[in-house]
């Protein structure tokens, strides 16, 4: 030791260890090293339900802060890949206010205009509540905008999943074939969820991809990763975050555990900006999907839940309907929505047909009007002409008196002149 320091060398010294995971280092003969040495590194190599861990902790480090708690390592490619523990928060990242489609339009619409960029987007549901579709639309919407794009499937393979999405109307083929998007199958367990997150990271900085889906997410947590995969999910999310990547996972819930609806297997819920969560709705022999936002930090978004229809050309989100405090679906909302545009359309008809009504009423009064207006002139016109047949009569006749009166020679009564 001393040796060393005088010549300012660094020494790394290895030991094993028991089956116990006990340091060789405290055991004789060099029980004094574990004392001497300024940095102690402890490595263990675990198998928990067949799936390799690999794990390190910094047991003492002389005259520097250090972690303490055991951190997963992986040997990969690029070398030797320790897990970050961020004990202060998130890694800072660039916040911006741009928006990016989610690939439905009516979604965006209940977003306020779409996921944040550099967000974190959490789709949960059921088997078949559309959840592959949902991510697919928003890569999509993604390449057509000539953002890179890389989609890691633990369910389907890559051309699978490329034909079942074009079967709704989402077409990846043709951003497949120019390279920006990038579909990577991880449907087989190559090792722990730390391997999985290495893999992907490497994967997102060679495509150089700014926005990432991966479906489902939940496969992290599979058996003999319950312990490790939330770090893990912590951690993507942090790395995504910190380089303005744009994540949209899945989640898949129990069908059988009613409880698990309002939560998901890694329990991320809480960490992601914003949660979409998918269920079923059956009604009259149909089982049809909802779509509600449970969350959307940073947004005003609608509290709606809207039904998530599948169409041959695309998806849509379609207006449900309440009946009495019932909420209808599918064939029911159809067959509601039906009778009310009848009803309505009856409603309008008969209003057209009183309309016609009236009108032919009011013109045979306006008719009828004319008539007695014109009538009213012929009497008035009568009583002008008898007036002025009288007042003639009695000027003539006055007229005659007068001359009758002049040729007798006679003189006006008493009074007449007056009157």
């Amino acid at each position: 030791h001393d040796w060393l320091i005088g010549r300012g060398l660094t020494a790394l010294i290895t030991a094993k260890a028991d089956s116990d995971g006990a340091s060789g280092i405290g055991q004789q003969p060099f029980g004094f090293l574990q004392f001497m040495v300024d940095c102690a590194v402890m490595l263990n190599h675990r198998v928990h339900h067949g799936v390799s861990q690999r794990n390190l902790r910094v047991q003492k480090y002389r005259g520097s802060a250090f972690d303490e708690n055991e951190s997963p390592f992986v040997i990969g490619k690029a070398g030797f890949d320790v897990a970050i523990t961020r004990a202060l928060g998130r890694a800072d990242s660039a916040i911006t206010t741009e928006r990016v489609s989610t690939g439905v339009v009516r979604l965006d619409t209940m977003l306020g205009g779409g996921y944040y960029r550099g967000a974190t987007v959490l789709v949960t549901g059921f088997p078949g509540t559309a959840k592959t579709t949902l991510s697919g639309a928003f890569a999509e919407a993604a390449c057509q905008r000539g953002d890179r794009t890389l989609f890691v499937s633990f369910d389907s393979d890559a051309g699978e999943l490329v034909r079942n999405l074009a079967s709704v109307g989402i077409r990846l083929e043709s951003f497949v074939t120019n390279g920006l998007l990038r579909v990577v199958s991880a449907r087989t367990v190559t090792g722990s969820a730390e391997t999985y997150l290495v893999r992907i990271k490497a994967l997102a900085k060679e495509h150089a991809a700014r926005c990432l889906v991966i479906d489902p997410v939940s496969t992290l947590s599979n058996a003999g990763n319950e312990v490790t995969a939330h770090g893990v999910a912590e951690r993507l999310i942090d790395w995504s975050k910190a380089d303005g990547i744009t994540l949209v996972c899945t989640s898949l819930l129990d069908e059988l555990n009613t409880g698990a609806i309002t939560g998901s297997p890694l329990h991320i819920s809480t960490l992601a900006d914003t949660w979409i969560h998918l269920n079923y709705l059956v009604q009259a022999g149909e089982r049809n999907r909802g779509l509600s936002i449970i969350k959307s930090r940073g947004t005003a978004h609608s509290n709606q839940v809207r039904e998530l229809v599948l169409y041959d050309d695309g998806v849509t989100l379609a207006d449900i309907y309440t009946a009495g405090g019932e909420v209808l679906m599918g064939t029911l909302r159809w067959e509601k929505e039906r009778a009310v545009r009848l009803a309505a359309e009856m409603a309008e008809a008969a209003a057209r047909l009183k309309r016609v009504r009236l009108d032919a009423e009011e013109a045979e009064l306006e008719v009828r009007l004319k008539s007695l207006q014109t009538e009213l002139v012929a009497k008035r016109t009568e009583k002008s002409l008898l007036l002025r047949a009288t007042e003639s009569r009695q000027g003539e006749a006055s007229e005659g008196n007068t001359q009758l009166r002049e040729l007798r020679g006679a003189d006006e009564a008493p009074g007449a002149a007056h009157a």
